[in-house]
């Protein structure tokens, strides 16, 4: 990804420079992703008009022709940025419509970062826009939404199958539950997170008051997407993660992350309980929920993870593990697993053709900065994980003379 930060002061300079980085011979839409970054920018109509420009220029097409859709590769994020109040008169109204239809239509994500009232308004209030075909939307707001444009975004989001990639940090109130109800046929949705960073200790998200049956509903769909869930500072209680647990194991989840919640030792046990059995989870996330305030707890919570970590060798990540006694260990399996445990420790001789990879997928110093054991590095995580690949293979060739 290549970041053009959109400036106050310089801001179609900035916006130039973009378009002639994009348009160089050198640049592939198939391999880059360029995010524009615009923070404070006021949004007056040469802005608005050099940006729809380059929103509709040509595209790049799948060179195989097996495909006619367009390739998006724009990111745009709006630090609280707002329309020069010209821009607001009756007779500009239109070309910011339009200016937020392309938008939707042609870039690859969609983020607000909202500080005080700004484009979210006139992007949600923008005439069909539950009908644009928007695939990744971010959206944080401290304040929160009006009634009105809960129900404008819960609209666009339940109309809208294109959408892949739902980000809402927000304050959620009584309207809020009505955002779980628009993601509950959402099969096409394949990252989903909802976050309330302001709520309250011990409080519980208005956004779940209502309990969470949209959500198990759309898990329980076997034609969801799903591969990354994040249900952060929500309240989330035991028997929610509980219902949640029992459904994973049949989801392609890779992601699920339940931080800042209110698990107590009940729910946190369930959720290990059934670890082994999400063979499609590859990273998860706890941190900072009452079960861990315990010092025993926290040792039963560390054995069993221990134990389901053991059984899986699919897990690579396992967030706060070094809160466990049994921390080394269970990084050892996590390292090892990064690896690719399932093969290396295979009953059957691994084809010659594949320790190549597996010794260069264990090499990887990129795959273990998740599992770095207090002072130690990704670098010495690879060279754990190398030897243990060397001495796997050394095995393998022993396994292969035997039965010769």
């Amino acid at each position: 990804t290549t970041t053009f930060v959109v400036s106050r002061e310089n801001a179609i300079d900035d916006l130039q420079s973009c378009i002639r980085f994009c348009s160089s011979p050198t640049f592939d839409p198939w391999t880059n992703v360029v995010e524009l970054d615009l923070y404070r920018v006021p949004i007056d109509r040469r802005l608005m008009e050099v940006m729809f420009e380059f929103l509709n220029s040509p595209f790049a097409r799948d060179p195989t022709g097996e495909s006619d859709e367009e390739i998006r590769w724009i990111e745009v994020t709006f630090h609280s940025c707002d329309l020069i109040a010209y821009a607001r008169t009756r007779g500009a109204m239109d070309l910011v419509h339009n200016w937020f239809s392309a938008m939707a239509d042609r870039t690859r994500r969609l983020s607000f970062d909202v500080n005080h009232y700004d484009l979210l308004v006139d992007f949600l209030n923008t005439p069909n826009i539950e009908h644009r075909a928007v695939q990744r939307l971010h959206i944080w707001d401290e304040e929160g939404l009006t009634p009105e444009e809960y129900a404008r975004l819960c609209n666009m989001i339940a109309r809208n199958h294109q959408l892949i990639e739902l980000y809402l940090d927000l304050r959620f109130y009584e309207e809020a539950p009505a955002l779980l109800f628009s993601v509950e046929n959402a099969i096409n949705m394949e990252e989903l997170t909802f976050h309330e960073s302001n709520l309250p200790d011990n409080a519980q998200s208005q956004l779940i008051t209502r309990g969470i049956d949209p959500l198990i509903q759309l898990l329980q769909n076997p034609q969801n997407r799903l591969r990354k869930l994040e249900l952060i500072q929500l309240g989330l209680q035991d028997r929610q993660l509980m219902a949640i647990s029992e459904l994973l194991p049949s989801c392609r989840i890779e992601y699920f992350d339940f931080s800042w919640n209110l698990i107590e030792l009940a729910g946190m046990m369930e959720f290990v309980r059934h670890l082994p059995r999400m063979q499609s989870l590859k990273e998860v996330r706890f941190y900072s929920n009452p079960w861990k305030d315990s010092e025993t707890v926290c040792n039963m919570v560390g054995h069993a993870v221990l134990q389901s970590v053991i059984k899986t060798p699919f897990l690579e990540s396992v967030d706060e593990w070094t809160c466990f006694p049994q921390g080394p260990l269970i990084c050892h399996y996590l390292i090892a697993n990064i690896a690719g445990r399932r093969l290396l420790t295979s009953v059957h001789p691994v084809p010659d053709g594949l320790w190549s990879l597996l010794l260069e997928r264990a090499s990887d110093e990129t795959r273990y900065t998740t599992v770095a054991w207090g002072g130690s590095t990704a670098k010495i995580s690879a060279s754990i994980a190398r030897y243990n690949a060397v001495y796997f293979l050394l095995q393998n060739i022993s396994m292969k003379l035997s039965y010769a």
